[in-house]
């Protein structure tokens, strides 16, 4: 039975969680991950005893079957807490070591065993109820990048960790006798680290206590997920992560007992290994909600494949494996490892049902522990494979190079056998990935998580514009949004750039009649191209709304609808509204019909328009016969300097003669604001049918000296 929070709550918990998990990763490195295994390696432990302790954090998880069952009245969050204080103070036994002889080695080396499986059984049970805690503590819509951002914590808890072992073994350099003491000193550290963890674990709020309604609820839960086309999938896919991450661990032995490094030198590579495993773990917080899961493990698979596989083969290449090639090769496997890693938990966490998210997370846990139960296994039978001739070449510890590749290999395999939320093809999500998708998705992020949204609108909308995969997630998941701003720029994108995508959600918007945006949603109809929209807008522009009626027009004369003659322009004589008028105008010039730009210009002569109306009429006729730029730096030329504007039109009158009219003549007229001069002498030389002729005839055009230059423009432009 789970609590719900509200988001103000598991918002507010956000910082509380990722400092556990911070300190949490600090204690995980000091008392179950690298300090451990450097002891027991310190100690000769064998290749079949350090399997032992590589995979007790999976093999242990077998503990948590009793969740349900011993602990089913409990809140979670109170298991969780005291599971890490419990591996805290279980950890406290290594420094029984330093009272136990060398000559009791074997001694030493199965006390590290017990301990180390002890600490890996109280882990369990927090294991088990970390997701379904964090799936009640994180807002549903943000469980994903939230996840990506405790990954990063993750990392950097590790990261100090570490620095803190470098140092410390460090000062061993002077004298090896140390290297015990200063290793068991570590564990202490880590176990202090944790014990805070889990002290602030306690302190979150309650998440609800593990359903368990009887005792075939496993039994009927195992064979449900077996059934389930996704979470069958995902058991298989932890399955052979694990028994990877097993294989992988010997990376440590390889580079202790082949190559022969100190422990501040491992130490050392391993951080290095993290900072860039932070760094990237930054970045999937930013791009994981946006690009498949598919995609990514692919991706993080498909890399970490090669980087296995050089270290299989390195011997091959005839060189000495150096400090720096084991700095470059376990930063590879550390990083795309870790990205696997976070992919598969993000998968984990949303297939997680909300009423029985720990049984279920209990038989992914199964299926880790049947894949560390064969790893291990596997690793026993692999021993006298990699003595063979056949890897006679090849260091002692390819073969389990090998058999990590294969087991991605298969990840990758299984992982697009999963069924599919979206379908946008191979080309279309792999392109999410190109460098370029990555760097908007970035840019998106830092823009939305400003305050001041406003400004970064630019940024956004030029995201919008672009022809890519996350230019369409964006526009769409902004056509849903309740955000009015950024659903304007959405609508003024596809008008740019139409996404025949967006099409049922620009409907939906256009069918609410109480929208603010429809007549922008209007107007994207007709940018979309799609002819089911034409009954729709034919309906709409015999509303009574000015605004409806001409952004409808405007879009039905984009899709190629035609009008009965003189229909568009007796809309445009009863509307009052310019900017219903300036639709029209707009929808009359995308169907390059000039004939009724033409009438509507002559209406705006005969009744005298002011002049900014007028130059914008005269614009869009002109752009007609593509001299839209021309005229508008002619009538910015007058505005800025009397005069400018008229010699600019002179200039423009190719010969001495325009319609019998000498240049000079009409210079004069126009500079000294002879307007029924001009009209008259053009009315007598400019032959019958001339459009000049028709609207000075019909409507003394000439009336002042915005109207003089639009005219005089027409007789340059129209000369036939």
């Amino acid at each position: 039975m789970s609590v719900h929070l509200s988001r103000k709550v598991q918002r507010s918990i956000q910082p509380a969680i990722r400092t556990q998990i911070f300190f949490t990763a600090i204690g995980y490195v000091l008392i179950l991950d690298q300090v451990v295994m450097m002891l027991a390696l310190d100690y000769g432990a064998s290749d079949l005893q350090m399997s032992f302790l590589y995979s007790a954090v999976h093999v242990s998880s077998i503990a948590s079957l009793l969740l349900p069952y011993v602990f089913k009245n409990i809140d979670m969050k109170n298991i969780y807490g005291w599971a890490w204080l419990a591996r805290s103070f279980t950890a406290l036994f290594y420094i029984t070591l330093l009272f136990i002889g060398n000559a009791h080695v074997e001694v030493k080396i199965f006390l590290v065993i017990v301990i180390h499986f002890h600490i890996c059984c109280f882990r369990s049970f927090g294991a088990r109820l970390y997701v379904p805690s964090l799936k009640v503590w994180c807002v549903k819509s943000e469980l994903t990048g939230n996840l990506a951002s405790i990954m990063q914590s993750t990392y950097i808890g590790q990261i100090v960790g570490r620095i803190i072992a470098f140092v410390l073994l460090s000062i061993a350099f002077f004298g090896e006798d140390l290297q015990e003491f200063l290793l068991i000193f570590l564990i202490f550290i880590g176990s202090v680290a944790n014990a805070y963890a889990g002290k602030i674990i306690l302190k979150l709020p309650k998440v609800g206590t593990v359903v368990q309604k009887d005792s075939l609820g496993l039994k009927e839960t195992f064979f449900n997920v077996i059934k389930d086309p996704l979470r069958s999938k995902v058991g298989l896919i932890y399955m052979f992560l694990v028994i990877q991450v097993i294989f992988i661990a010997y990376l440590l032995s390889y580079f202790k007992l082949v190559v022969g490094l100190e422990n501040r030198e491992l130490f050392l590579i391993m951080l290095v290994g993290l900072l860039f495993a932070t760094a990237v773990s930054k970045l999937l917080s930013i791009i994981s909600n946006q690009i498949p899961s598919r995609v990514l493990m692919t991706f993080s698979s498909g890399a970490l494949i090669l980087f296995l596989l050089l270290w299989s083969l390195f011997p091959l290449l005839g060189e000495q494996p150096t400090f720096l090639y084991c700095l470059l090769l376990n930063t590879g496997i550390f990083v795309f490892a870790g990205m696997s890693n976070t992919v598969l938990g993000q998968i984990i966490a949303r297939s997680l049902p909300d009423e029985n998210a720990v049984q279920v997370n209990m038989i992914y846990m199964i299926f880790g522990l049947f894949g560390a139960i064969f790893g291990t296994g596997l690793i026993n039978f692999l021993e006298p494979i990699a003595k063979s001739e056949v890897f006679s070449q090849l260091h002692e510890y390819s073969v389990l190079g090998f058999a990590s590749a294969i087991a991605g290999v298969l990840i990758t395999i299984v992982m697009w056998m999963m069924p599919k939320l979206k379908n946008r093809g191979l080309k279309k999500e792999f392109s999410l990935i190109l460098p370029s998708n990555i760097i908007d998705m970035i840019r998106m992020n830092k823009a939305y998580s400003t305050k001041d949204l406003a400004n970064n609108r630019w940024v956004i909308e030029g995201v919008m514009l672009k022809e890519t995969p996350v230019s369409l997630d964006l526009v769409i998941n902004t056509l849903k949004s309740s955000n009015i701003t950024m659903k304007y720029s959405a609508y003024r994108s596809l008008n740019a750039n139409p996404k025949m995508e967006a099409y049922s959600y620009v409907i939906e918007e256009v069918q609410n009649i109480y929208s603010p945006l429809r007549s922008e949603a209007i107007t994207s109809l007709g940018f979309l191209n799609n002819k089911d929209a034409i009954p729709i807008l034919k309906k709409i522009s015999k509303e009574s709304d000015e605004m409806m009626i001409s952004a409808s027009i405007k879009s039905l004369l984009r899709l190629g609808v035609i009008f009965n003659s003189g229909e568009v322009i007796e809309n445009y004589i009863k509307i009052e509204n310019r900017m219903a008028k300036l639709h029209i105008l707009v929808g009359l010039y995308s169907a390059k019909m000039s004939l009724d730009i033409f009438n509507i210009l002559k209406f705006e002569l005969k009744n005298r328009s002011d002049d900014s109306w007028l130059i914008l009429v005269f614009q869009y006729y002109f752009a007609i016969f593509d001299k839209r730029e021309t005229i508008e730096e002619i009538y910015d030329e007058e505005r800025k300097k009397y005069g400018e504007g008229i010699n600019y039109i002179c200039d423009e009158i190719e010969s001495d003669l325009l319609f019998s009219l000498k240049k000079g003549e009409i210079l004069s007229h126009l500079k000294n604001s002879e307007f029924n001069e001009l009209q008259l002498k053009l009315s007598q030389n400019i032959p019958a049918g001339h459009s000049v002729k028709i609207l000075i005839d019909e409507v003394d055009a000439i009336y002042n000296l915005t109207s003089a230059i639009g005219i005089i423009f027409m007789c340059i432009v129209d000369k036939e």
